[in-house]
């Protein structure tokens, strides 16, 4: 059972209300955001790209740019060294399409999942160097490259890191370890001033973009700039969403930005346009949750799958046949991943349930050598919103006795510092603080998930997800005036949750249930108030409900949508949206959590 949460309110709300100019209701939602003072007021619900923070602030930015335009000048071979996943893409384009337009002699290569694995290898620094590459600029990897980096300076490259993990600390002083790069523009690097540290590598190779903007190196100024900033700035959009970094600060600035060009058909990329299409979105208003759970695997699945130069291809590409013809394999390589995700996680649970003691491994440290290493880190996330409890999830690789890992973390368990402790374990390394990628010996296993579990602090409380609660709140406080200020808010994401609510003892009228697809959906009645309410994922724990209250008979009845003679109340948390059906557009609860309630 979750822990319900009602956040505690610090802000003045009548200075904030005078102050702002704003009611009660949007004061509150605002103040149960954090935004605690009238120029964080004033940013958020205004966002602009002229108060992102100062792109000079980024520490190499300067060297950075003096870099490529000397390269540029010389007429030097660059290479962009990019990775398989969404934000790996997405810094990729917008870094070859900038480099592009100042005339650069620039490639890409994205690495392959299977055969080159994550980041740099010094086989592939040998390739390019045999190549005549003179520039290597690694987007959303690098940080942690420090030995092929440093064959890569030893064969004379210049290399330029463009990336958003941590780097390596060294365990005595606790300071940075760095490759040897002849600029790194990474903001969690401790001597970067740039105050926002949570861009991702899109936001990043963004910022990069903004500053030869700026700086107009060159002298090359492009009749289409302006749409190619558009189109740069919705990439930046799609990485910063389907990367989960904090939708604050510069990141909320982006994805608003974002988002409304998407919406407003300013996308001038046929392919992004392509690709909505098959996914019936282009028409629609574009939230950023269809970005990050539609659009995003979209892109996943091709370096989940293949490889992530299909996305690439789909992105760059001039010829509208060629556009259709990728983006139609890219949504048929999404549909057998979600097949592949399914079958696997039957196959992990039905295991995890029968095999593993919870109790005594804080830490799921699981291995399975069935499930394709593609989807590890989709299958780490499932287990971990199953249980939550911190997971590394290990399947094979190709390579004899090596395994590859993804972690998966819960808040109170920052799974990158504690990885970090045992990093003489791993062949390769790396992550943020809910997420890790890593490969090593599989004899190492078990040494793994000792020291893991024996050093670990968690108790309890921490295995208890914890839902936060905007406001308990009557069905009456709810219509289309109140949702659009909660709309004020958007978009919504890491950090910035869509705000939640609870009512109780809210009266169940009607039930559509399917055990099936796993999700209700309940007719619901509140002081006289009808509303439609749909709960995705809990229609086995709503049985679990139903068989404490109530036996057998009834039970059923009720599944079966019975109700004439049972009087059945819940209590819910639940967020509010608009839905559209016979083109008509209604409100309905998209739950997240709910009881039976004490009393009926």
């Amino acid at each position: 059972m979750k822990n319900w949460i009602i956040k505690k309110n610090y802000i003045n709300l009548d200075l904030m209300i005078k102050t702002l100019k704003i009611d009660y209701d949007l004061a509150n939602l605002l103040a149960k955001q954090n935004i605690c003072t009238k120029n964080q007021a004033i940013k958020f619900l205004n966002p602009k790209e002229e108060f992102m923070y100062d792109i000079s602030l980024m520490k190499d930015i300067d060297k950075a740019i003096e870099i490529i335009k000397n390269a540029i000048e010389k007429k030097n071979k660059i290479l962009i060294y990019g990775d398989y996943d969404v934000d790996g893409v997405m810094s990729t384009v917008i870094l070859y399409k900038t480099l592009s337009i100042l005339d650069a002699d620039v490639d890409f290569y994205l690495p392959s999942r299977n055969s080159d694995g994550f980041g740099l290898n010094m086989n592939l620094i040998n390739k390019f160097y045999s190549d005549g590459v003179n520039l290597i600029i690694t987007c959303d990897n690098g940080i942690v490259a420090l030995d092929e980096i440093a064959l890569a300076k030893k064969l004379n490259m210049q290399i330029i890191v463009i990336d958003h993990h941590f780097p390596n600390t060294n365990k005595n002083d606790l300071k940075d370890v760095l490759p040897l790069a002849d600029a790194i523009i990474d903001n969690k690097q401790q001597q970067c001033n740039y105050p926002f540290k949570m861009l991702c590598a899109a936001g990043m190779a963004y910022e990069v973009y903004r500053s030869i903007l700026s700086k107009n190196i060159l002298n090359v100024k492009h009749k289409n700039n302006f749409y190619l900033k558009n189109d740069l700035l919705i990439f930046a959009t799609i990485g910063t969403l389907c990367d989960v970094v904090d939708l604050k600060e510069d990141n909320r600035i982006i994805t608003t930005l974002g988002l409304k060009l998407i919406n407003e058909k300013k996308i001038k990329n046929k392919g992004l346009i392509e690709l909505l299409k098959l996914n019936n979105l282009y028409d629609k208003k574009i939230s950023a949750e269809d970005i990050s759970f539609i659009i995003g695997p979209c892109i996943n699945a091709c370096g989940r799958l293949e490889t992530a130069n299909l996305a690439i291809k789909l992105f760059l590409s001039k010829d509208d046949q060629e556009i259709k013809e990728t983006a139609k394999k890219i949504f048929d390589l999404n549909n057998k991943r979600k097949i592949m995700t399914r079958d696997a996680c039957e196959e992990v649970f039905f295991d995890l349930e029968n095999n593993y003691d919870l109790k005594n491994h804080p830490v799921i440290v699981y291995y399975n050598p069935n499930v394709n290493e593609s989807i590890a880190g989709i299958i780490a996330g499932r287990i971990k919103e199953k249980y939550f409890h911190p997971v590394i999830f290990f399947t094979d690789s190709n390579e004899k006795e090596i395994i590859k890992g993804s972690a998966r973390s819960i808040e109170s368990y920052n799974i990158f510092d504690e990885l970090q402790k045992f990093q003489e374990l791993f062949i390769k390394f790396g992550g943020h603080k809910l997420a890790a990628g890593m490969s090593m010996l599989k004899k190492n296993l078990d040494i793994l998930d000792m020291k893991l579990n024996s050093n670990c602090k968690l108790n309890e409380n921490d295995f208890i997800e914890k839902i936060e609660i905007n406001d308990e709140i009557d069905f009456k406080k709810i219509n289309f005036a109140f949702l659009n200020k909660i709309n004020l808010l958007a978009p919504f994401g890491h950090e910035n949750r869509k705000p939640l609510f609870m009512s109780r003892k809210v009266k169940v009228k009607k039930i559509n249930a399917s055990s099936e697809k796993k999700f209700i959906i309940f007719e619901l009645e509140q002081n006289q108030k009808l509303i439609k309410a749909i709960g995705f994922g809990l229609y086995d724990y709503f049985c679990e409900q139903l068989k404490i209250y109530f036996d057998s008979y009834i039970y059923t009845k009720i599944l079966n949508g019975y109700l004439n003679d049972i009087d059945l109340f819940l209590d819910i948390v639940y967020s509010i949206e608009a839905n559209e059906f016979n083109n008509k557009i209604y409100l309905q609860l998209r739950l997240k959590d709910l009881r039976l309630a004490e009393e009926f």
